[in-house]
């Protein structure tokens, strides 16, 4: 049972340092973008204001509500997005909800109280969380959805890799996996949790 176990965890990575590395470059994205966004929104909300060279500007205060810590992923990713915004000047406060509604729901609350400029959100239920988006923006505050689509809202970007290309990959490896001899194979999907719209 555990070798079978090993085998279906392996054909969602059929090489994990390349994994790593696409991990790595998604996390670059995602911090670019929050630079990007801020500037983006510093700009629109003082084009009618003179700055002088020595004004600083404030764009990096992140928020980052995750899901889960229980996959070794997450806190990787959690660890690499707060070393890569103090790369460019930023910090992140993070919360994480335990796969708890309620909690991210609250979680994500607070961290709009504290008036951050961007807000990732690793949805554990995006239905759940979704309505957190509008109060957001309300606020002023850009959203990222990080690898899990935030539906039924209108987030500012969705940062996650090419689903169906991991589809393909998937499913090419399980396929080559199944010896010839067999011809007409018999295969079970795991897809993982129904609130992810990634496992969709």
């Amino acid at each position: 049972m555990e070798t079978e176990n090993q085998n279906l965890n392996s054909a969602h990575l059929p090489d994990e340092r390349s994994g790593h590395k696409w991990v790595r470059v998604l996390l670059v994205i995602t911090i670019l973008l929050i630079f990007f966004v801020g500037l983006a929104a510093w700009f629109i909300a003082d084009k009618n204001s003179v700055k002088t060279a020595n004004t600083p500007v404030n764009i990096t205060r992140i928020g980052l509500s995750l899901d889960t810590l229980k996959e070794s992923r997450w806190s990787t990713d959690e660890a690499d997005l707060i070393k890569y915004a103090k790369v460019f000047g930023g910090t992140i406060t993070a919360f994480v909800a335990n796969s708890n509604d309620s909690l991210q729901v609250s979680q994500i609350e607070n961290l709009i109280a504290q008036r951050v400029q961007v807000l990732i959100i690793v949805a554990h239920n995006p239905e759940a969380v979704a309505p957190t988006i509008a109060m957001a923006h309300a606020a002023g505050i850009k959203v990222i959805a990080y690898d899990r689509m935030i539906t039924n809202s209108n987030v500012d970007y969705y940062d996650s890799y090419d689903s169906t290309k991991v589809g393909m990959l998937e499913a090419q490896y399980v396929m080559n996996a199944v010896p010839k001899s067999i011809p007409d194979p018999s295969v079970m999907i795991v897809d993982g949790s129904p609130t992810d719209n990634n496992a969709t």
